[in-house]
């Protein structure tokens, strides 16, 4: 490249418009905020506001990006046109108002005062300098005679005295000042890095930073194209997810983006860290020693999981390696081997000192205060008649007769014996499980109480004959195939279902009814989730199996309930019910009942295999159920009267299986005896694998079926 060719293409530089300056942007729409339900408009402005009809939001903001003089378009959602404006919301005189149709997007250039890069696009209206000097006007010669001016670099938006930066300077924007014997000086305009300062992890960072710390523009968190991320406003109200500003929703190291098309495709800011720590940081002596919500501000020092495996301190790397350095991650409390919550999960966790099971969730208590008065009950609760008004998840109890609660079969009326009297705790159907109580709460409508038993040593919980189930719908448990299936073959399954969360495969299920599934809370699902995050696919043989309308079906989660405090079980409901015929659900078993020693049985899942080394093909194979006192005698772990053990010799299951079905067969159908939990001696077939016993719960499961309110 000659001489004579540099001046001229850095001239060809500083004339090109800002907008073209961005040319890189991929999507013209991530350069501007967005406001809704909002509209704009100004008494002196004459230019009347060019429209564009019949065109995309995306297209108008292309239209916008190549006009040199737009700075804000409104979006009309109802007739699919949007008006190009030559003003924004910081023009004299201009002002906002309400519109139920309307949607208003402004160039952020013209609305941030932070720079971004060099601060070539900065279009704010500071007109001092660092020094409090006012800015000369761009088009005067006096007190000093521009090298830049609005006719020679018409792109650079040299308006009236407004700090610009048409040079690049490294500083940022700049100006010539009123002051004779200084010719020009730096605005001392931040870098929207710098202001606002990161604190913590930047959890509650809310600044303007829209570039990852590569230099690459966000995306818009409300992208739909080609489609929406897993993080977007609709799903986060709470996270402040506006326009494609860097965020931390999930608690990561500090906040990021999205940098393309792809959840996947994502990089961290580079965000300021606060020189001073942050007057409310949570350390070991602040927090809550109870769960309060998820549990994230939890800084008790319980340091093992629900199932009693010991915590691995958060400081080591062994036997498992993560990411959550104590240092790095300074606001979390990640104290000795504590249970914590730093990555917004459900509930508190660790990672556990056993090497083949890495995370599990630990078991707090929850801030509900109990009741005083009567703090617990004898037998199985139907004679308690005290005043414990809140369920184990903190849900105000509601009027057995009340408004909150129509037509159901559970009414003083109906029940006078019960003493369903007031918003209190009550067991009018002699549930084995203890007391409940309805909720005004839209998604779990009933829910078991805080208060426990007095003494559940002699209790036994009365089987009815009547009560036995066969499955909820018309029919359950039917196999197409009669021969039996061995290990490690591949099949098909009609009520195997597998559970996704933020479209990562997590475990099985097993389908009760059409429109319910059976899980553990091991999968690593908890019933805390957010339904939204969760889907079920069933008739799914892979798990990278593409869903089709014939053979694969997935079906949006509508809600989740707890199972009884004992029982690590989860009941998740579908937004509608499966329509794929060769699916059906599985029969329940008769509550209390138990299966015979040797009986045969067929576990499924989607596990880790010897053979291919990681998880993909739905597999089956035979095991034969182990009585309680020899399984004990074979297992390091407990085994309670809720669980269920069986033997295959060749098979077992392990990550990736949990949550899945043990299927024992009665006459022509199959039984759904068991679901898979965890145990400490993951995929090892010499020893017996465990399950949870469904005939101590399938009372429960069909009460949450079957019970509904009005």
């Amino acid at each position: 490249m000659n001489a004579l060719f540099l001046p001229m293409l850095f001239v060809l530089l500083l004339v090109s418009p800002p907008h073209a300056l961005a040319g890189r942007y991929r999507f013209h729409l991530d350069n501007y905020m967005k406001s809704e339900f909002t509209a704009l408009e100004s008494m002196t402005q004459h230019d009347l506001p060019r429209r564009v009809s019949r065109h995309s939001v995306q297209h108008c903001a292309r239209i916008c990006d190549r006009h040199r003089d737009c700075r804000a378009f409104q979006y009309n959602l109802e007739h699919y046109n949007c008006e190009l404006f030559l003003f924004n919301r910081r023009s004299r005189d201009a002002k906002l108002i309400t519109s139920t149709h309307t949607t208003l997007y402004e160039h952020k250039d013209y609305i941030r005062e932070c720079f971004v890069e060099s601060g070539t696009n900065y279009r704010g209206q500071r007109n001092q300098t660092i020094s409090e000097i006012e800015c000369q006007r761009w088009s005067d010669s006096e007190p000093h005679d521009p090298r830049f001016n609005p006719w020679s670099f018409p792109y650079a938006d040299l308006r009236e005295n407004f700090c610009r930066n048409p040079d690049q300077e490294p500083t940022g924007p700049w100006c010539y000042t009123t002051d004779r014997n200084m010719r020009t000086e730096s605005c001392g305009i931040p870098r929207c890095s710098e202001v606002p300062c990161m604190t913590c992890n930047g959890e509650d960072y809310r600044g303007f930073m829209d570039h990852s710390e590569t230099g690459k523009p966000c995306r818009r968190w409300d992208s739909e194209h080609p489609k929406p991320f897993f993080y977007r406003p609709s799903l986060n109200p709470d996270k402040d997810l506006l326009d494609n500003f860097c965020r931390n929703p999930n608690n990561l190291l500090r906040p990021w983006c999205y940098v393309d098309d792809d959840d996947e495709n994502w990089e961290y800011c580079n965000i300021a860290k606060c020189q001073t720590a942050p007057s409310g940081r949570l350390g070991t002596s602040g927090g809550r020693h109870c769960q309060e919500g998820s549990g994230e501000n939890y800084r008790g020092t319980v340091a093992v999981t629900a199932a009693g495996i010991p915590c691995q301190p958060w400081s080591s790397q062994s036997p498992h390696s993560h990411s959550f350095n104590p240092e790095q991650y300074s606001c979390k409390a990640l104290d000795e081997n504590y249970c914590r919550n730093p990555d917004d999960s459900a509930h508190p966790w660790c990672f556990t000192s056993h090497a083949n099971i890495r995370v599990a969730m630990c078991n707090i208590p929850s801030c509900v205060e109990e009741q005083k008065v009567e703090a617990c009950y004898d037998g199985d609760g139907h004679d308690y008649r005290g005043t414990a008004s809140h369920t184990r998840n903190g849900l105000q109890c509601v009027q057995w007769d009340g408004d909150g609660i129509h037509e159901h079969k559970f009414n003083p009326t109906l029940h006078p014996e019960a003493g369903l009297d007031g918003p209190y705790c009550r067991n009018p159907d002699r549930d084995p499980h203890g007391t409940w109580c309805f909720t005004n709460d839209q998604v779990m409508h009933w829910d078991y109480c805080t208060i426990k038993p007095c003494d559940r040593s002699h209790f036994k919980p009365e089987v009815k004959v009547e009560q036995i189930i066969n499955g909820l719908g018309d029919t359950c448990g039917k196999k197409k195939q009669n021969s039996r299936i061995t290990f490690g073959t591949k099949t098909k399954s009609p009520w195997t279902a597998g559970l996704f969360k933020n479209g990562q495969f997590q475990g099985g299920a097993a389908l009760v009814d059409k429109e319910w599934v059976l899980t553990s809370a091991n999968t690593p699902i908890s019933c805390m989730d957010r339904p939204e995050t969760l889907v079920v696919r069933l008739g799914m043989r892979k798990v990278t199996d593409a869903v089709d309308d014939e053979n694969i079906e997935q079906i949006p989660v509508h809600r989740l309930v707890c199972g009884p405090p004992s029982s690590k079980l989860i009941l998740l409901q579908l937004v509608r019910p499966t329509k794929l015929k060769h699916i059906t659900p599985i029969c329940l078993p008769t509550p209390g009942s138990h299966v015979e020693n040797g009986t045969a049985c067929e576990v499924t899942g989607w596990g880790y295999t010897e053979v291919e080394g990681q998880y993909g093909n739905l597999l089956a194979g035979n095991v034969w159920i182990m009585e309680r006192n020899l399984c004990q005698e074979l297992s390091s772990e407990t085994i309670s009267n809720n669980m269920i053990c069986a033997y295959g010799g060749k098979t077992d299951f392990c990550e990736k299986d949990y949550g899945g079905p043990l299927s024992c067969r009665e006459g022509n159908v199959y039984v759904l005896q068991g679901i898979a939990t965890v145990k400490l001696s993951c995929g090892n077939v010499g020893h017996p694998s465990h399950y949870i016993r469904v005939a101590s719960f399938s009372g429960w499961v069909h009460k949450v079926v079957t019970l509904r309110r009005g």
